[in-house]
């Protein structure tokens, strides 16, 4: 219903190229995603073989909320918006922490102690760097790129969607009236299916069965040729 609710504001004149800009918009996000994921992964396991050297534990069997993978891209993640973590670095900054393998091993509930390196400072300090002041920044200058492209032609993608939806709403029913109506159209389906085997007119079943997939297919037809000509106007506007 919600998907739908922002299908309906795509009429609005004003609304309409606002949810169209926040579509176009929200694609870029996920292709971003896609790249800081492989600076995340790649910060986070320097960080963490630079703090616990040498960690076997991996995949906890304790269950997935214990692997190590979420301790991996923790700190990468946060530090995007700008957290440095730097007391994290420090010598057994986590507590309660252990030394000793078979206890971090047995109760995943106490951590491993971490070691201090220099090299964590360094490797932090190039990373913020590209990911506050590079990628970050990348983002901003696509989502203006996106923006500027949207508002010059928000008036003919407006109505070009304008017009989607309100052919998709002519066969439509919405939501929650469906959870009425199409029960009680399909008791009328399954009703009318019934009285036509009682009379076992198998002739003109067919001649009607026909005749219904030839209206399908004009409809069909006039449709193709409605977003057709829709798009052609669009265009030529």
């Amino acid at each position: 219903m919600y998907m739908r609710f922002l299908h309906i504001i795509l009429v609005e004149r004003k609304l309409g190229p606002k949810i169209i800009m926040i579509k176009e918009m929200v694609k870029e996000l996920l292709r971003f995603i896609g790249i800081l994921l492989v600076f995340m992964m790649g910060v986070g396991v320097l960080y963490h073989a630079n703090m616990y050297p040498k960690h076997e534990d991996m995949w906890n069997p304790a269950g997935w909320t214990y692997w190590r993978i979420w301790k991996i891209m923790y700190m990468p993640y946060w530090q995007i918006y700008g957290f440095n973590f730097l007391d994290s670095f420090d010598a057994n900054s986590t507590t309660p922490c252990t030394t000793i393998q078979s206890e971090w091993e047995s109760n995943p509930d106490i951590e491993r102690c971490n070691r201090y390196d220099w090299v964590l400072i360094v490797i932090a300090a190039f990373y913020m760097l590209i990911s506050n002041l590079l990628l970050v920044n990348l983002v901003i200058a696509l989502f203006s790129f996106k923006f500027r492209r949207v508002q010059e032609n928000s008036g003919k993608l407006w109505r070009y969607l304008r017009y989607e939806v309100i052919m998709d709403y002519r066969t439509i029913i919405p939501a929650p009236l469906n959870l009425v109506i199409r029960p009680i159209l399909l008791c009328m389906s399954i009703y009318r299916k019934l009285r036509k085997c009682r009379d076992g007119n198998d002739v003109s079943n067919q001649e009607t069965d026909q005749k219904k997939k030839e209206r399908k297919n004009k409809k069909k037809k006039i449709k193709t040729l409605q977003s057709v000509h829709a798009v052609n106007c669009v265009l030529e506007l």
